[in-house]
Order: structure tokens, then sequence, then C-alpha cells
């Protein structure tokens, strides 16, 4: 008996039963293909030989490297994919060797066809839940299998398995059916079944997608076998869950949402496992050949698209059929690579992006946070001001000092000017932009994906080096450096209106560098939750306690939500 909709989305089926002996995996024979359609050249810049360094220039409007850079250091995040529910990256990669598969169903029979796989068992049992509801009594059963070589697998970033048709879905619905099919939301039965046989040409294994859990659509099962399966007792779910349609054994989901309670706390807390870096860690990504529908040399139609619109608008319907074509032959080319897949299966001879951009997202992302929360505190008190300013710019020069060159100074005239010239700094600014990363501009053997991600990195540096570099500046003309103009006249001589002119002027320029960053490491609680609640972004289909469904809304925020009985957000209980 198959089972479609968002339970079984939700749950990723595991279960795998054959011959555990047959361990010589025959090669993959893949089907005959037609010459792949031509994609361009990347007309990328990967070289800071001809920028420009001036720190009065706005942020790039006519780019989407920030949005290559973000969507890069969030994948296997759940966090990044639920706010950004509409995934713009497909990236192969490999489930390792030795991962435990759970997989939970109303009989002892072990699947033959492509099913759905957890990567923790409150998952697979919240999913024997859900099966037990028209036969109560009756018990379910576990499975648990391991992986015995490493899977070959396609990843889909965003929430991938929300069934909804407003965007979350459209990356699968390229690869399955060469189209965007919002009516097809909740049929994923037919998906998985297109996907796999799609999957299975190109060689692989399976597909993994996540949301508030991750999962693992199972196509083949050549290379995982059985632990264990045993036969459970099951605790019911509440009267809320009913059956609904003509299949009378198929059981569906409420058609609002969910309340959050004692069935689901659990499943819900092993999303927050991979809500940060690193993710889910059983999976390990192929950057080498990741692919994004922000590529505007592969995907031209979508920039005038999403012109004009917030990124968790962005989606993939309006793609033209020629970009599909585009995508959909870059992407078989990079499947059909034996060498790629060996070489990603080693982790040999291939730089690791993800840790390269962590490199930059980690330590600049915990230092323009904590900026952050020192401009944002608001005061009245003329000294509590300054103070503010002097906490504030140590922390920014902690920043810009690495980049100052010994041959940097300011013009004289630019302590008695309300704004002077900022180009003494632009050595500094240069210095920053091009120190940051390594200097892989350098490595002509970059594959178009690699260029791209390089050319996501090396934008985002700049504009990140921008307004660091700016701001600094004008701690500097204030006589804050310990650097540079030491005896100068120092803020704590000025007026308490000089010091809330300088916040002001930096409350603004940082708010508009972190909505440009948009970095998944900062969808965090601030204040941070207390002990037993946890930082929780509304996700779909629960609702907590009396609330509305928050998943609906396009700009989704953390809160905390309290981790016992009763289920409601922190600031909103009153015992």
């Amino acid at each position: 008996m198959r089972f479609t909709s968002w339970p079984v989305a939700l749950c990723v089926l595991a279960s795998t039963c054959f011959d555990t002996t047959a361990r010589n995996i025959p090669p993959v024979q893949y089907a005959v293909q037609e010459p792949l359609p031509a994609y361009p050249e990347p007309k990328l810049s990967t070289s800071f030989s001809s920028e420009s360094w001036d720190l009065n220039e706005v942020l790039t409007e006519n780019t989407t490297a920030q949005w290559i850079f973000s969507s890069a250091s969030g994948l296997l995040q759940s966090n990044p994919n639920i706010r950004y529910r509409n995934g713009h990256s497909i990236v192969p990669g490999i489930v390792r060797a030795g991962t435990l598969l759970y997989h939970g169903r109303n009989d002892s029979n072990s699947p033959t066809t492509p099913e759905w796989f957890a990567f923790n068992t409150e998952v697979s049992y919240m999913f024997c839940q859900v099966l037990s509801i028209n036969s109560p009594g009756a018990g379910a059963w576990h499975h648990t299998f391991r992986v015995t070589r490493p899977l070959r697998i396609l990843y889909f970033d965003g929430a991938g398995n929300f069934l909804l048709g407003d965007g979350p879905l459209d990356s699968q619905d390229i690869v399955a059916w060469g189209e965007v099919m919002p009516n097809l939301a909740f049929a994923e039965a037919e998906r998985i079944e297109k996907l796999c046989e799609w999957g299975r040409r190109m060689g692989l294994d399976g597909f993994i997608r996540m949301a508030v859990v991750s999962e693992l659509m199972l196509c083949n099962y050549r290379s995982v076998e059985a632990v264990s399966s045993v036969h459970l007792e099951i605790t019911p779910l509440p009267p809320y869950w009913k059956t609904i349609g003509k299949e009378p054994e198929l059981p569906r989901f409420p058609t609002d949402t969910i309340p959050i309670d004692t069935n689901f706390i659990g499943m819900i807390k092993t999303g927050l496992r991979t809500a940060q870096y690193p993710g889910l860690s059983p999976v390990r990504l192929d950057l080498t050949r990741f692919v994004s529908f922000y590529d505007l040399d592969l995907v031209p139609s979508l920039a005038k698209v999403r012109s004009g619109k917030r990124r968790w608008q962005h989606r993939l319907l309006g793609i033209d059929k020629e970009d599909i074509k585009r995508v959909r032959g870059y992407l078989e080319e990079q499947l059909v690579n034996e060498k790629a897949w060996l070489r990603a299966e080693a982790w040999e001879d291939t730089i690791d992006w993800m840790a390269l951009l962590h490199s930059i997202v980690e330590p600049y992302g915990e230092y323009l946070e904590d900026i952050w929360n020192l401009v944002s505190t608001t005061t009245n008190k003329d000294q509590a001001l300054v103070k503010q300013v002097q906490d504030t710019f140590q922390l920014i020069e902690s920043l810009a000092r690495p980049f100052v060159l010994f041959s940097v100074a300011p013009p004289e005239s630019f302590f008695n000017e309300t704004s002077g010239s900022l180009d003494w700094a632009s050595p500094v600014f240069q210095e920053c932009s091009t120190s940051i990363i390594p200097a892989l501009h350098r490595v002509s053997s970059l594959s178009h994906s690699e260029k791209l991600l390089l050319d996501a990195v090396k934008h985002t540096t700049r504009e990140l080096c921008r307004g660091v570099i700016k701001v600094w500046v004008r701690g500097v003309q204030h006589g804050l450096s310990k650097v540079i103009g030491v005896h100068r006249e120092s803020l704590s001589e000025h007026s308490d209106v000089s010091a809330g002119q300088l916040l002001d002027i930096w409350r603004t320029d940082l708010e508009i560098l972190r909505e440009w960053l948009d970095w998944g490491v900062w969808l965090r609680c601030r204040p941070v939750c207390g002990e037993n609640e946890m930082c929780y972004i509304p996700t779909y289909p629960f609702s907590v306690g009396e609330s509305k469904p928050e998943w609906h809304a396009d700009d989704p925020k953390t809160r905390c939500v309290r981790k016992v009985a009763p289920y409601v957000y922190a600031d909103d209980y009153n015992p």
C-alpha cells in the first residue's frame, strides 16, 4: 500500500529488505542521452584587477551574488531553508556509508518501490502513529537500515517537503515534470515516481529535501541493508486526525493546522539539531557541481520575474522553456560524470566550499550581530550614549584593524569636516576585500559551478568590506580609533548629539548591509531563549498554542517556544 501527502513527506519512510550478502554493486547503466543543450560560458568576474574601490558606491543591485552566497552557505540547514522555502539550488551529494535510516509502516514487509526514509527515530515513529490511525491497537512496524556504500543523491534546498503550490516544490517539479506544476502540490506518489524514473537514468540512488525534518526519497535499495525490524506499541494520535478521501486506509492531515503537542514536540526538536551549520551531517554535498536558479548565465529569464520582489517572494514560476532545458542539461551533465562522483565519494582534489563560505559567515556574522545589538540599544543618557559609541567602535575596529596598511593616513582636513572624503581609506577597503578570500581566482581548473561560487564570494566579501570599512572611517573621524588619528579630539569631548548622530549613521549603514547579506546565521532568537525553551521558526503545517498558522507569513520570524507543556510562545506564557 502506498501512502501519499504530507505525512509521507514528513516521515521519510525508511525500509529496505533484500539479500544483504549481495555486496558487489554492478556498474550503473545509463540511458542513451540526447546531446545536452549548450549552456553559456560564465561571464563571471573572478579577478579584482579592474575593480573600483569607492566606499560611497551603493550596494550593487544588478547582481544575484548575495543570494547565491546566502543559499550556498545555508545548504543542509533547516532555519534558512524554512525562512526561504522556495528553493533555488540543486546540488549532487552523497549520504555517508554507515548512516542509519528509519522507516515506519503498518506491516512487516519491506518496500520494493521508491519510498521515504528518515534520518532519526522521532520522525519515523510519528509516521507509525499516522499509519495506526485506522488500525488502533494493532501497533506498527519500525525498521532500521544502514547505508553500506555512499548513496548518490540530489539535494533540493528550500523547504522541499512543504506541500504548498506557491513555490517550495518548484525545483522538484522542474526535475520531475520539466515545468512548474502548482496544481500537483499533493501528488507525492507521482512526484517520487517521476523523480526516481529520471534519477535512475542519471545513476542516482535518491533525493533529499528538508524543512522542519529532513528526508531521503530512496529510489533503489542496492546500497542499504536491514539492521532491525520491531513491532511497536503505538501511542494514539489525538482525535483531530481524521481519515479523508476515497481510500479509507489513507490518513490525511487536518486541512487547517496541527497544534504542537506531545506527539510532535520531539519531532520538531529534531529539526533544531540541523538549524545551523553544519546542518544535516550524514550528507555531504559536492559544490563543484552546484546548480543555482540565481545563475544569470544559466537562467536569465527569472531576472525579470523576481524584479522588485523581496527574496522570500522569489520562485521559479515564470521560468522560460529554454532556461529549463539549459538547467536540466547542465544538471544531467554533472550527474553522469563518473569521475566527479568518485571524487565526491573519496573527498579528494576538491575545494571545501562549505568550509570556505563559513570561514566568512561565522566570524563576520558574529561580529556584525554583536555590533548590531549595540547600535540598536536605546538610551537617553548622555554618558551612556558616548559609552555605547565607544563600545561599538571597539568591535568595528577589531574587524578593520587587520587591513589598515602602514601607509594609510587621512588628510588633515578630514578631521575638520562634517563629512570628509573617504578616498584615503580605499586601500583599507581593497585590502579587506582581497584578503578575506584565498587566491582562488588564480585557479584555472574551476568548474562553472565553482566560478559561480567564487564570483558570489568575491562580490559578497566586497560589499561586506565596504560596509565595515565605511562605518569604521566615520569612527576614525570622531577620534575613536586607536590605530589612526590617536592624537585627535575624542568623542568624549564632543556633545551627546554627535554620539547620537554617529549611532544613527552606523545603524542605517549596518541595516542596509545586513539586509543585503541576509545570512542564515542571524536566524536566532534575541534575547536568547530560556531554560526549557527553543528557538522556533513557524513551520508548515504546525501552529503554536492559539496562534494563527504563521507559516503562511512571507517573512517568518524566530520566536521562543516552550519545550514542555503547554507548548506556547514563551512570551505568551502566563503560569
